[in-house]
């Protein structure tokens, strides 16, 4: 006689071997709760410390290969902010090391005194750039490849010129980020170059060019220098360099991003990590 016969014949004792299976299988585990399953994304910005068991947050710190920032809610970190994203910071007057951004203001500098940067009353009607004080025009974009970038940015300014500091910030940075993206190495055959206003227009740019070219357009409408920095921050969902422009008021602090298209205040932004700001009068390094 087979095994299954066997079976059939004794019911009671086979449904009494199954129900003690289960309760010896199941039974520890109806007391026990299950801890949370942690799982780890390369493109998380944010972990609440709180949400994490501590097998989880150990298991978290060891893996450098993911590059997240670890934010303690607990600690309340938005009311106790010390510097930019949080970061310390010290301050230097020392410009010398930096050659490119010093190299950068001196041709700015130049291109306002040999274009038509500070001409007054000008005029933007049809792709045509007039000018009363000189008695000259100015034709462009009747061709794709003419572009009247530089026009235009002179029409945005002298319309913003009475508006709040608010709709400065807002048309300024839209204004900017509809420029067309473009790397360094594939626009000048360099890894790294900061472009002028002038050579933004004419050509686009990168990251720190967008952010160049927003704290030239402010400046030029009211902003003050000490009140405006280029930071360049480490991406922490992308693991890469990027720059953006930080502006200062009234005690708040806003990001001009080229990634982002509209101007947020610095506490929204959490996978920023600030490596060294500066402008026209100090440099600031950043460090935890």
């Amino acid at each position: 006689m087979d095994i299954t016969n066997k079976i059939l014949k004794h019911k009671k004792l086979f449904y009494f071997l199954v129900v003690l299976l289960f309760l010896i299988y199941w039974t520890p585990w109806a007391f026990i709760k299950p801890s949370k399953t942690l799982k780890v994304k390369q493109d998380f910005s944010e972990i609440k410390i709180q949400d994490l068991q501590p097998s989880a947050m150990s298991q978290l710190k060891k893996q450098k290969k993911y590059p997240l920032k670890i934010i303690d809610y607990t600690k309340n970190t938005a009311n106790k902010e010390k510097g930019l994203f949080g970061f310390k910071e010290t301050k230097s007057n020392r410009l010398k090391a930096f050659s490119k951004w010093n190299k950068t203001i001196i041709r700015h500098k130049k291109d306002l005194k040999n274009e038509y940067y500070d001409e007054p009353g000008l005029i933007l009607r049809k792709n045509t750039l007039i000018s009363k004080s000189r008695n000259f025009k100015i034709k462009c974009g009747n061709k794709k490849r003419i572009k009247c970038a530089k026009e235009e940015w002179l029409y945005l300014l002298k319309a913003l010129k009475k508006s709040s500091w608010h709709e400065k910030l807002n048309k300024v940075n839209y204004h900017m980020n509809n420029s067309i993206y473009i790397t360094d190495i594939n626009n000048w055959g360099v890894n790294d170059y900061w472009a002028t206003l002038k050579q933004f227009f004419r050509r686009n740019g990168d990251c720190e060019d967008y952010a160049i070219a927003k704290y030239f357009s402010l400046k030029k409408i009211g902003f003050k220098a000490d009140n405006m920095r280029i930071a360049v921050v480490q991406d922490m969902n992308l693991n890469v360099a990027h720059a953006i422009l930080i502006v200062y008021i009234n005690d708040k602090t806003f990001i001009l991003d080229n990634q982002i298209a509209t101007v947020v205040k610095a506490s929204a932004i959490l996978h920023y990590k600030p490596l060294y700001s500066i402008n026209e009068n100090a440099w600031w390094m950043h460090h935890s």
